[in-house]
């Protein structure tokens, strides 16, 4: 997410061809001039704004004077959001929402929404298939010392898609290289900017290809009696907000991520679970080859801060910071 001063004013050209009122920026401000009345606002401006972004956005505005975010780009879930905060809005799209106490406007734009992407367009980075490899050299950037053919056997890629992730990943300032050609040594940098947009190309990219299911229990069963799941811990372990709260003890899960490498329908009917599209149980596939030390049950904090901040849920996001804080904080 990147504070862009320019991003202001396609946004603001936007608002003065929808509403046909003076909209001029002036420093860090918006001055409309509305029905004979001047409204002014302080602006935020941020790109590339997602769920995962709001609780930290809330947090900025809290208590602060009329503020106006401007973005390039708002997807609809995120304007609902928005509304129900009372937080007003502007995009380079033309969906606009002004509120104050005595103006209301709401625009939504029509036309196919702008395709939603969080990282560099042709990044071979950041693929279904780079993104496992690229999060355990965040875990573990020894994996590094590796030859090409080692990580291929390992991650079940081709020897040439191994290098195309490697090489991305120098592009794009996060790897500098060392030695020859062929016998190049790796070194990891900017990790914490790395962290971001894999955690971005995760969530776009990688864990809805994951999904294996979706899922709920029988209705006698509640749902705070999911640590009575009978689950073989070397092979099935707890994400996201279950994770969270088997590690913090602060957040009572409202959604049930669970990781597996068995055979879902094992899963299924050793803990009763009854196939739901909008069940509060989901189960995705394992993708890490990495372990990390005294984890036992649960995802790596990499991934279970992860799964947080997607959720775009506030005290989702102050638990991720407790996460982040005690397990990533040293090393990121």
């Amino acid at each position: 997410m990147i504070n862009n001063q320019k991003t202001a004013q396609p946004a603001i050209d936007r608002l003065t061809a929808v509403t046909g009122w003076k909209a001029e920026q002036k420093g860090n401000k918006l001055l409309l001039t509305a029905e004979g009345h001047l409204y002014t606002w302080v602006l935020l401006i941020r790109k590339g704004l997602r769920n995962m972004h709001l609780p930290a956005i809330e947090k900025e505005l809290a208590g602060k004077q009329p503020t106006l975010l401007v973005t390039d780009h708002l997807l609809p879930g995120l304007r609902e959001r928005l509304r129900v905060d009372g937080i007003s809005y502007l995009d380079e799209t033309g969906n606009i929402f002004l509120k104050r106490k005595d103006l209301l406007i709401l625009v939504e734009a029509g036309g196919r929404e702008k395709q939603d992407k969080q990282v560099k367009a042709g990044s071979r980075a950041f693929t279904k298939t780079g993104l496992p490899l690229v999060f355990d050299i965040l875990q573990n950037p020894e994996l590094l010392t590796k030859t090409r053919r080692e990580l291929a056997a390992i991650y079940g890629m081709a020897v040439g898609n191994v290098h195309n992730v490697l090489e991305a990943l120098q592009d794009e300032g996060y790897l500098v290289a060392s030695g020859t050609t062929r016998k190049k040594q790796y070194r990891l940098v900017n990790k914490k900017k790395l962290l971001d947009v894999w955690i971005k190309g995760y969530g776009e990219e990688l864990k809805p290809a994951l999904l294996l299911g979706s899922f709920r229990f029988f209705p006698e069963v509640r749902l705070d009696s999911w640590k009575k799941l009978t689950l073989n811990k070397d092979r099935t372990v707890w994400g996201g907000e279950p994770a969270s709260e088997l590690l913090t003890h602060y957040l009572t899960p409202g959604e049930l991520t669970i990781y597996t490498e068995e055979a879902i329908r094992n899963l299924i009917l050793s803990n009763r679970l009854i196939p739901d599209k909008a069940g509060p149980i989901k189960i995705y596939a394992k993708f890490w080859h990495y372990e990390e030390e005294g984890m036992t049950g649960v995802a790596p904090a990499l991934l279970v801060y992860a799964d947080l901040l997607l959720t775009g849920n506030a005290r989702c996001a102050e638990t991720a910071e407790m996460i982040y804080d005690e397990y990533l904080k040293k090393e990121f």
